[in-house]
């Protein structure tokens, strides 16, 4: 650790370090929370994902989240045990390689595809939103409002990145806050409207719901936690890391899982009420407001799923950056992503380089006709297959170190085994029986990457090769 040149802000230096630094202290604990949270994005989920879980779990959504959240709890104590240990900029990639280097390079290899590939549909998703929304208030949309919506979001999200990761950070918040404000006075109003049916026997006796539909709603709902980890990529830049990154990750699952099961349950006893299908609403929030005789709180509830999508996109671009940043350090990528601007102390290159692939590859999605919620879905599902691909290694990684160190309890052996299997089973299910078209493409294209990035370790391992010792090696046990 050194002082920058005006010998007032601390800051450390990467593995790898060429000149540039990352501010330290920038970000503080619920600045890395903000940063979980809004790489979930429970806004987003809470209006595209639960009706999907209704629709396969319907009385049992509730558990399936509920069954869900544990998972993803577990995973998030496994990826602790090294949060505890290491300081990274590098997300759990470099975390992993604490295990094992070769469990380092296939994380490094989900975590990119993962990062690069789910980029460009966030601002997407904010334009689609951003059109239709203007279709409420009966404006005129059209492809080229859709452009401009999304090209604005990217540079928005980009600029927040790039000048302050604290002030991002409390960007994220706000938003995510506001958002979530709105969506709560609505389940409010929902439950008292319906406050004799508050006890459902219905989802509380799982009527006329097995396993397996349980079992196919927590594939599904594995999915919206998707980046929970991503304040790790925060870690060179955050006060007390060691301490306040395992609380960080893991409160952000905690608290939105008690969202998501709280809120399938009550939006779940207002459709029932209006006698209607929770899974066949093409817009729930906006369904319940009207029917709850509030429909002026769709006017901040979508605005609020709007702005939630532009904290998405700041979020992503905050991991993509510092994981492009991490590679290149380690001697993994070109050493045009080390670059870190001298006045704002961001990575500076390898944001703009993100968001120019988002506006390059959205720009495509526009003139091509398919910058839908089909394209949206197609391309977050193989996203969500690499990061769940992130989140199995870490428990294999877990056991491995600790077996290593001499220090695997029990417990931790459990937990790290229902992480893996857990996630093991999300990808049976998905791809026993093989879907039709286009999501059987989706999964070949995940397995393939696998199998890639399993041969290219078995390269680098059997020529012995030094690139494989370097994953990993930015990792700090000092704050």
């Amino acid at each position: 650790m050194e002082l920058s040149s005006n010998a007032t802000v601390a800051v450390v230096r990467d593995s790898g370090e060429t000149g540039a630094e990352l501010r330290k202290g920038a970000v503080g604990f619920f600045g890395l929370l903000a940063q979980s949270v809004a790489g979930i994005g429970p806004s987003i989920a809470i209006a595209l994902i639960l009706g999907l879980v209704a629709g396969t779990s319907g009385p049992g959504a509730w558990l399936s989240w509920l069954i869900s959240t544990l998972i993803v709890i577990a995973v998030a104590i496994c990826i602790s045990q090294f949060a505890r240990r290491f300081v990274t900029s590098g997300g759990v990639y470099v975390l992993n390689a604490q295990g094992s280097p070769g469990l380092g390079l296939v994380t490094a290899w989900a975590a990119l595809l993962f990062s690069i590939g789910s980029a460009p549909i966030l601002p997407l998703a904010f334009g689609i939103f951003f059109v239709d929304f203007l279709g409420e208030l009966g404006m005129p949309g059209g492809a080229a409002t859709l452009w401009l919506a999304i090209t604005a979001c990217t540079a928005g999200a980009a600029y927040f990145a790039w000048r302050d990761l604290g002030l991002s950070a409390i960007v994220m918040l706000v938003i995510e806050v506001v958002s979530l404000i709105a969506i709560a006075l609505l389940m409010i109003v929902v439950a008292v409207n319906n406050f004799d049916h508050i006890i459902d026997p219905a989802q509380l006796s799982l009527s006329g719901v097995g396993i397996r539909e349980i079992a196919q709603g927590v594939v599904l709902s594995l999915l919206a936690f998707a980046a929970f980890e991503s304040a790790l990529f925060l870690g060179k830049e955050a006060s007390h890391p060691l301490r306040e990154m395992s609380r960080a990750i893991t409160g952000a699952v905690i608290f939105c899982g008690a969202l998501f099961i709280i809120c399938t349950y009550v939006m779940s006893i207002g459709f029932t009420a209006l006698g209607k299908d929770f899974a066949a609403s093409g817009n729930p929030l906006r369904d319940l407001s009207a029917a709850n005789g509030v429909g002026f709180l769709d006017y901040l509830i979508q605005p609020g799923i709007i702005i939630s999508l532009f904290a998405v996109t700041i979020a992503n671009l905050n991991f993509s950056s510092r994981l492009l940043m991490t590679l290149s350090r380690e001697k993994l990528l070109p050493k045009l992503f080390q670059h870190i601007d001298p006045r704002t102390q961001t990575p500076s290159t390898a944001i703009f380089i993100v968001a120019a692939i988002d506006v390059i590859a959205t720009t495509i999605f526009v003139l091509t006709g398919i910058a839908t919620f089909d394209t949206f879905g197609i391309i977050g599902t193989l996203s969500g297959y690499w990061v769940g691909l992130t989140y199995l290694v870490s428990c294999i990684a877990m056991i491995v170190y600790l077996r290593r160190a001499g220090e695997l309890k029990p417990w931790l052996l459990v937990v790290a085994a229902v992480g893996t299997a857990a996630f093991v089973y999300f990808y049976w299910v998905t791809a026993v029986p093989m879907p039709p078209s286009p999501w059987n493409i989706v999964l070949y294209i995940f397995f393939a990457s696998v199998v890639l990035s399993l041969i290219h370790w078995a390269v680098l391992a059997a020529n012995r090769s030094p690139t494989l010792a370097r994953f990993g090696t930015s990792a700090s046990s000092q704050e």
